[in-house]
């Protein structure tokens, strides 16, 4: 795999800038083992012949002329502090140090909203949505957004979640999960996540793309609409109910009509919509629309008065 990395050098010591009017006779580079607290050496220069290379370096090591550690193709575990350490015969030695930083940038964000929908004014904190950040070192800080307001885990009704993993190549994988009690209000928010990362010492970022979620809620209101060509029904016209509830999702709907003082169930009505073709004067009546939610046990329910015409024709 190609990894595109940034390398950055901090604490450098100026004293180890000037460059020395006397070749040195002993010349040599090593780097700090952390786990360990010990120095290893990695190459060294002997009276101007490169000696006791790293094999573990691969032939990457090499020191320039100006007596300048060279390293090529520079991995994430070369982000260590290195020692040089110079001998000038009977003038003395010295040593000195600088910490070689090695990052790369995550690739973009990318969303996993939660399946299905979200019940409102719920107690408990529902997943909203993952935002996960690949192969980036070091570990990057996600950050989440609503309506471009900074959301932060407060211990009561939003909650943040993050898992880190690393891959053999040293690269880190963040995935931050947003958990979140929400209202109907919430049905129209705009969500989205912030990835910010250090490159070379400078602070970068990514957003991720703007989300809504889907959230269920019962209804609190139902219609029952006619439509027509005009006002008055005539015999022969096109007529429609339709039943309409402000819920989501939307409800089952089902319709009966009263005529003659009796109510008749009209169960074969599918989707809200009871459609006439060619009306009759005996399909006159009043229309009633139920719809009923599972989660509150609340029925609602819409009347509508459908007279029809009848259509006269006149001899001459």
């Amino acid at each position: 795999m190609n990894i595109s990395l940034d390398v950055e050098l901090a604490s450098v010591d100026e004293k180890i800038r000037p460059i020395y009017l006397l070749t040195p006779l002993l010349l040599f580079f090593l780097v700090f083992q952390m786990e360990k607290h010990s120095r290893k050496l990695i190459i060294s220069m002997i009276q101007n012949v490169e000696q006791n290379k790293d094999p573990k370096y691969k032939d990457r090591l090499s020191i320039l002329s100006n007596f300048s550690l060279k390293i090529s193709d520079v991995h994430l575990k070369d982000g260590k502090v290195y020692v040089c350490q110079v001998g000038l015969g009977s003038l003395g030695a010295g040593e000195n140090r600088t910490e070689l930083r090695v990052s790369k940038a995550p690739e973009p964000p990318v969303i996993q909203k939660t399946d299905g929908g979200i019940m409102a004014s719920d107690s408990e904190n529902h997943e909203i949505a993952k935002c996960i950040s690949r192969n980036g070192f070091p570990a990057s800080t996600v950050t989440w957004y609503k309506d471009d307001e900074l959301l932060t885990k407060n211990g009561q009704d939003i909650d943040i979640r993050l898992a880190l993993t690393k891959d053999s190549n040293g690269l880190v994988t963040v995935q931050s999960t947003l958990l979140a009690q929400v209202t109907k209000e919430d049905r129209s928010a705009l969500f989205h996540c912030q990835v910010d990362y250090s490159l070379a010492g400078t602070n970068k970022t990514f957003k991720s793309e703007s989300f809504q979620i889907n959230i269920h809620y019962p209804s609190e209101n139902v219609s029952l609409v006619m439509e027509t060509r005009s006002p008055v029904v005539k015999e022969g016209d096109n007529v429609t109910l339709r039943c309409e509830a402000d819920g989501n999702p939307a409800p089952e709907y089902t319709f009966s009509r009263f005529k003659d003082g009796y109510e008749e169930d009209l169960s074969d009505v599918l989707g809200g919509k009871l459609s006439f073709l060619d009306i009759s004067r005996n399909e006159s009546g009043t229309y009633m629309c139920k719809t009923f939610d599972l989660q509150t046990f609340q029925e609602l329910n819409a009347t509508v008065n459908l007279f029809v015409n009848c259509e006269l024709h006149l001899g001459v």
